[in-house]
């Protein structure tokens, strides 16, 4: 039981932090790569979690550069 808490939890972190990698790839103009990402990750998890993951680095905007 241990065991499979620690997969999702990894899992999941690999679905969170691959999308961070999305935004970045967006923010920075190179949409292609950033939808080819999104692909993959829903590839590898297509559940709507991962799903809401991903639209929540979609629709967040640009961030605000701090100087």
């Amino acid at each position: 039981m241990v065991a499979a808490h620690i997969r999702q939890s990894q899992h999941t972190e690999i679905v969170q932090t691959t999308a961070s990698y999305v935004d970045v790839l967006a923010g920075s103009g190179d949409l292609a790569h950033a939808r080819e990402l999104a692909t993959r990750i829903l590839a590898y998890d297509g559940s709507a979690e991962a799903q809401a993951i991903l639209q929540e680095h979609a629709t967040h905007g640009p961030a605000t550069p701090s100087y």
